[in-house]
């Protein structure tokens, strides 16, 4: 079995925000495989099925970002799994708007949930699909940019970049780690505002 955890925060005021990348990947990918999140365990939504032959639960933690992995830890311990049995998705401010990277392990780069993830898990070596989202371009402090609206452009490069995501995902699951990065990592989309220079250095 595989776990895909997408990070995000409940609650409809946060669905569509930068912050939450992570729920809509798995929720596109419950659509695609015919899954539904009709269950709630482990402080999370979750839906079951197959991915490419893969028996895969999807979550959404309902912890708020911040506690991400205690949601993570009660699943691994009832399970019996390892750390990488766990694919992790989230939005990656020091990645280019509409940019998707593959990682196999590494540190939280900042990222509160990853860390929460780490430190639950005893470990840095789960998959990991990061979503790019840019930095502020303005003054707009981190906190108020991960949560503001986006421009209708950012937010059409973001439904693509979402896609690609789910498409990683896919292929992490059916193909491997390593296959996913050879396909995504080179893969680069710079529409929208918001690109960092260092997104190759992580």
């Amino acid at each position: 079995m595989k776990v895909v955890v997408g990070l995000g925060n409940p609650g409809g005021s946060y669905a569509r925000s930068r912050h939450n990348v992570g729920f809509r990947v798995v929720g596109t990918l419950a659509q695609r495989h015919g899954m539904r999140f009709s269950r709630r365990d482990y402080k999370s939504q979750l839906a079951e099925g197959r991915i490419h032959d893969e028996t895969a639960l999807l979550m959404k933690p309902q912890t708020y970002m911040n506690l991400s992995g205690e949601a993570v830890q009660r699943a691994r311990r009832d399970l019996r799994l390892e750390p990488q049995s766990f694919v992790v998705v989230y939005d990656d401010l020091d990645l280019r708007l509409g940019r998707v990277r593959v990682r196999p392990d590494g540190s939280a780069g900042g990222h509160h949930g990853v860390e929460s993830m780490i430190e639950s898990l005893g470990s840095r070596s789960f998959p990991r699909v990061r979503v790019g989202i840019g930095r502020p371009t303005s003054q707009l402090a981190n906190v108020d940019y991960l949560l503001d609206a986006m421009t209708p452009e950012e937010a059409r490069t973001l439904d693509e970049s979402i896609e690609r995501a789910a498409d990683a995902v896919e292929m992490i699951l059916g193909n491997g780690v390593a296959a996913a990065m050879n396909r995504f990592n080179g893969q680069r989309k710079t529409g929208g505002e918001g690109q960092a220079p260092k997104d190759d250095r992580r």
